[in-house]
């Protein structure tokens, strides 16, 4: 008797598990948004896709060179494999990758990046890499990014709360924050990886209102 209840328990968590690895599935599948956009009457297309499929995406559009430049034009000591190890190892304490990706498909060029990280079930996530190139700041693709990034996955995961760090004196960055309505709840000291050392960061958190 008891081995029967046992070969009903693993059959029910297997099924369980077979649930979760398809609805994972379909949210992937479902994330792969490419939509068009213009911005100050030019043309570009942003992606939002998890990470298993940046490689093939890059691939395929031709930004693999230009995807590596904007990393490094945002954190030195980063690059594109950096950005996929982070993911492994985030998928193995079932926490999970979304990058969003802003690229002018006429000149091979990304023109702004974002990361978000989000567990199973929370109804939070982190937002970083939140970074435009330099040669296209102050056009408002900053501000059209973060907008799009929240619209599509706020509904898609019913997240309440988006949290992210941003230096204290980079006021052009609080400045677009506080423009989505990012409020700041903390003020934290941590270690900069390029110059190793402590910086003033500030937590900011926006919370969706219904």
């Amino acid at each position: 008797m008891n081995q029967v209840h046992d070969l009903q328990i693993n059959h029910d968590l297997q099924i369980n598990h077979d649930l979760q690895i398809n609805h994972d599935l379909q949210i992937n599948h479902d994330l792969q948004i490419n939509h068009d956009l213009q911005i100050n009457q030019k043309n570009y297309k942003y992606t939002l896709l998890p990470t298993q499929y940046l490689i093939n995406f890059l691939t395929n559009f031709n930004l693999k060179k230009s995807m590596e430049n904007i990393i490094k034009e945002h954190k030195s000591y980063y690059d594109l494999q950096k950005i996929m190890n982070d993911s492994k190892s985030h998928e193995q304490n079932n926490r999970h990758t979304i990058l969003f990706i802003l690229f002018n498909i006429y000149q091979n060029e990304v023109c702004h990046i974002e990361r978000l990280t989000y567990f199973n079930k929370s109804n939070s996530c982190y937002l970083d890499f939140i970074h435009t190139k330099a040669s296209y700041q102050k056009q408002g693709i900053g501000y059209l990014s973060l907008h799009y990034l929240i619209h599509h996955t706020k509904s898609k995961f019913r997240f309440k709360y988006y949290e992210l760090k941003v230096r204290k004196e980079n006021i052009q960055a609080i400045h677009l924050y506080s423009k989505h309505k990012f409020k700041i709840i903390q003020e934290i000291k941590q270690e900069n990886k390029e110059t190793n050392k402590t910086i003033n960061v500030l937590l900011m958190i926006k919370k969706i209102e219904k």
